[in-house]
């Protein structure tokens, strides 16, 4: 998995775009729809350790240059005020959060892994330039 985040001193705002590659190709799609609403839920509270005041998760397709792609949408906030919308393809997600980029970071990197066992964990990283 590859995993590169950016934020903006002046906003409140993290963008992030994950690529899975090889085997990792559909896991977290497939993770999210076998858990459904509950699972997905349960799965968050447990890995931030918190109270999941609003989840959101919804199956359906994208068109993007006449092509077909199956997504997942899935957006949660927590009791504090912090929300992840998080867009799962094949292939790839997009994310945008209310933290800075390494607790984005770390989110992700906590959730996936226990989403999708055995993926492959981005290792290194930049913050700040």
């Amino acid at each position: 998995m590859r995993l590169s985040i950016y934020s903006f001193n002046d906003l409140s705002r993290s963008y992030g775009i994950i690529q899975f590659e090889g085997s990792e190709s559909g896991g977290l799609l497939n993770a999210l729809r076998s858990l459904g609403l509950r699972g997905v839920r349960k799965v968050v509270s447990e890995v931030l350790g918190c109270n999941v005041k609003s989840l959101s998760l919804a199956f359906g397709d994208m068109f993007y240059e006449d092509r077909r792609y199956v997504m997942a949408y899935l957006k949660v906030e927590l009791n504090d005020g912090e929300t992840y919308l998080i867009e799962v393809y094949e292939d790839s997600a997009s994310v945008i959060s209310t933290e800075d980029a390494l607790a984005t970071r770390n989110v992700l990197i906590n959730l996936i892994s226990r989403l999708v066992p055995g993926v492959k964990l981005p290792k290194s990283f930049i913050v700040g330039i």
